[in-house]
């Protein structure tokens, strides 16, 4: 057993009000584009199921993973070097977050998954800058029209010596 087994199971009998829990996973890069969106929509349907509240989420989409993981399929051992990655950010008691970890352990079309117990975030406004100044607004009667470079009007007798010059 884990240690993050250990602290979800620890945390279980202690608790009983809703965490904020974030779930990270890889579905193996075989499974199809059709199936992808419905095996997101298991892993949600559970978690409402459960009493969960779903905050956010992002669908699963191909990366490359920065080492092989290797995962059974059927009887054979299989190395993959690309994941689909998503995850899901819900509200849940810790005793159903468990529960979700075994359902994500026995299901064969995730490779790997993380759960992590996470605090809301606090949207925090921008600093500014006190160094720079603000811009000056211009107006269109500041600007004044830039002259165009005069060209020199040659008269014909100019012409004439320039051209018997070269």
């Amino acid at each position: 057993m884990t240690e993050s087994d250990k602290e979800l199971e620890a945390t279980e009998e202690v608790a009983q009000e809703p965490r904020l829990y974030e779930l990270g996973y890889h579905i193996v890069p075989t499974v199809t584009g059709d199936v992808v969106p419905e095996e997101v929509n298991k892993l949600k349907d559970f978690i409402e199921k459960s009493g969960g509240v779903i905050s956010a989420d992002h669908m699963p989409q191909q990366m490359s993973l920065a080492y092989s993981i290797p995962a059974m399929v059927g009887e054979k051992r299989k190395y993959f070097d690309t994941a689909l990655f998503g995850w899901i950010k819900f509200r849940v008691v810790p005793a159903c977050a468990l529960e979700l970890q075994k359902k994500l352990k026995d299901n064969k079309n995730i490779l790997r998954f993380i759960i992590i117990k996470t605090a809301q975030e606090k949207i925090m406004s921008p600093k500014k800058m006190t160094f720079l100044k603000p811009k000056e607004t211009v107006r269109p009667d500041m600007i004044t029209p830039k002259k165009k470079k005069s060209e020199q009007v040659l008269s014909e007798e100019e012409l004439e010596k320039t051209i018997e010059e070269l």
